[in-house]
């Protein structure tokens, strides 16, 4: 994609400022912040924003990312972005003073890798960096941060990920830096996505001449009490989808978008995230057809570039449920549009990331007026609503092919390559299949009725 273009017409100086710039269509541009000089952000055509500082070194212009814009996990507030900025700046008139320039200076502590291995790795091949440096920041700074690079031990890393296995408590000795432990809940699964972040930032030090010897090299992550995580196989059965859409109807304080939502889901096989970043201009009633843009999908940063855009056809159950969740929306050019009335800047955007999440799990625990479940079913995830629509498509006897290309699933390089049938009709079938299942399974009526 092209580089972004500064438009010096146009500026920000608050949130809800930020908040109100408009993407525009096919051009990505930066406008700059009147409050903090330096500190830009970047407008996708998609809608994300980027904070970015844009200085010179050595006569050349560089951009330096910060971080997406937001509240999400990872993700900066205007004023972190500011803050975090005032601190590369100061970095940077260190540098300045030394002759030194801040993008060749040395890396000697892990703090250090941490901030190179963030901006010459994370950034470049992440759609999320922020929520990998958070997890650096979180588990692996207080550890180890102050250490000199050559210092660290391979025991020193063991410490680390058995403290995430284990779990932190508040009556335990200060840690290496000096600061008291964060408590936490044992994480033995969570602590094989450090552990696998760990060593990738000290074999990218190794590969980079920054380090001689990689610490993790010779550590054995199951014997650190690290485990893999397990594969889920929960699917919803036709009683199970039956009892769900009449909690769905009756839970007094779930939300109207929230509850359109998941219904969206499981006749989309659709991933939570691909629906919440769909805005509306992606939506096309009279083709019946929903598309999820290249960079929403589930690929990596670098895939993402030479990847197309994800057109499913939906069935008329579906293009029903749209219909109210436009109503819903109003202006907002979110189809998960935040239903909040008081916050503008929420109502802005499409929904939080965890907000489904959340939802069903509180529909989960919820207890009806004589005490009882009011969702009595094994449970389950958002995720696994994409599962159970594959798993029907199959029982339904759709071509398996096709049941993978309904989800947008990739297929072998060999078949990807020389089969270009998108295919849009049979998955139009698929859907309509499934749609019916759902009917059959809740009412044997229409899904979408007058509440």
């Amino acid at each position: 994609m092209a580089r972004a273009q500064y438009d010096r017409s146009r500026h920000f100086k608050t949130a809800k400022e930020l908040d109100n710039l408009k993407p525009l269509p096919g051009q990505r541009r930066e406008l700059g912040d009147l409050g903090c000089p330096g500190l830009r952000v970047r407008v996708e055509p998609s809608g994300r924003k980027t904070f970015v500082w844009s200085t010179h070194f050595g006569g050349r212009l560089k951009r330096i990312t910060l971080g997406q814009y937001g509240k999400g996990s990872g993700q900066l507030s205007l004023t972190k972005a500011r803050q975090r900025l005032e601190e590369l700046k100061d970095d940077a008139a260190e540098a300045r003073l030394s002759g030194e320039n801040i993008f060749d200076r040395d890396v000697k502590t892990v703090d250090d890798l941490i901030e190179r291995f963030h901006a010459a790795v994370l950034v470049r091949r992440r759609k999320r960096p922020g929520e990998a440096l958070e997890d650096l920041q979180r588990h692996v700074a207080p550890w180890l941060g102050k250490k000199a690079l050559e210092a660290v031990r391979p025991r020193d890393v063991a410490a680390m990920i058995e403290n995430v296995v284990r779990g932190t408590k508040v009556k335990r000795p200060p840690l290496p830096n000096g600061n008291a432990p964060r408590e936490s809940k044992p994480a033995p699964v969570r602590a094989k996505k450090i552990f696998g972040l760990t060593r990738q930032m000290f074999s990218y030090a190794v590969g980079a001449g920054l380090l001689k010897q990689d610490p993790t090299a010779g550590l054995d992550a199951s014997a650190l009490g690290v485990e893999p995580h397990q594969e889920r196989d929960r699917v919803l059965s036709a009683e199970d989808v039956r009892r769900f859409y009449q909690a769905l109807d009756q839970a007094p304080k779930l939300a109207e978008v929230t509850r359109l939502a998941f219904k969206v889901l499981l006749l989309t096989g659709l991933r939570s995230s691909e629906l919440r970043t769909m805005k509306w201009q992606d939506v096309d009633f009279s083709a019946k057809t929903i598309t999820v843009r290249a960079e929403n999908l589930k690929l990596s940063k670098v895939r993402a570039k030479n990847a197309s855009a994800f057109v499913q056809p939906i069935a008329p159950q579906t293009v029903l449920i749209l219909r109210r969740l436009r109503k819903l929306a109003g202006d907002s050019a979110w189809v998960l549009a935040s239903p909040s009335k008081t916050d503008p800047r929420k109502a802005s955007q499409p929904i939080d990331d965890k907000a489904l999440g959340h939802a069903l799990r509180r529909l989960l625990a919820a207890k009806d007026s004589d005490g009882e479940p009011m969702l009595a079913v094994d449970y389950f995830t958002v995720h696994d609503l994409r599962r159970t629509a594959r798993t029907v498509l199959a029982q339904e006897g759709i071509d398996p092919y096709v049941c993978e290309k309904y989800l947008g699933h990739t297929v072998g390089m060999v078949e990807r390559t020389y089969n270009r049938d998108p295919m849009i009709e049979k998955r139009r079938e698929a859907a309509k299949v499934l749609a019916r299942w759902v009917d059959d399974a809740v009412t044997g009526q229409a899904v979408v009725g007058e509440r």
